[in-house]
């Protein structure tokens, strides 16, 4: 289906993780192994983990940041990448999302602090070495290490959060 060998029978695809049959468009990222499962799925059947009550946002959606202090909304649909953080026009740094205007700054938004990507099957978001450091749903994430996000989760990035819904 993707171009990738697969066993028959497999669900998804063993390089790349996208789903291969019709109906799996609603299914669960584990947000320990990043591997797919079935939507009506509790645990990974990969790892064993437990797995969040929503399903995974999937990629043809449409995906938008809402910030909670302020409601204002941002709109991720289109973008395969998208950076957020705070514009510096002397070090020449220019995010996809500006949180100045928000109180980026004061608020500890570094200038490039979350990156969130947009692949065949999920989103993911992942810290890009910020100072006052990021967290989904109050779990630290680790620099440049992505992490499954779906519809409901909160990203702190410093004190503004922000949560990811899809439609």
């Amino acid at each position: 289906v993707n171009g990738h060998a697969n066993e028959d029978g497999a669900f998804f695809c063993e390089t790349c993780g996208e789903a291969l049959l019709e109906g799996l468009q609603g299914a669960r990222v584990c947000a320990s192994c990043g591997l797919p499962n079935l939507a009506d799925a509790t645990t990974c059947v990969n790892c064993g983990a437990e797995l969040a009550d929503a399903p995974v946002a999937t990629a043809n959606g449409q995906a938008r940041l809402v910030l909670l202090s302020t409601g204002a909304i941002f709109d991720l649909t289109g973008r395969d990448e998208t950076v957020i953080g705070r514009t510096d026009p002397t070090c020449d740094v220019y995010p996809d999302i500006d949180m100045t205007a928000y109180d980026g700054e004061k608020s500890g938004v570094s200038r490039q602090h979350i990156r969130i990507r947009r692949d065949n099957t999920r989103y993911t978001v992942e810290d890009m070495k910020s100072i006052n450091l990021t967290f989904v749903n109050k779990q630290r994430l680790d620099a440049f290490t992505p992490m499954a996000i779906k519809s409901g989760d909160e990203i702190r990035m410093g004190l503004l959060v922000l949560r990811f819904e899809v439609a």
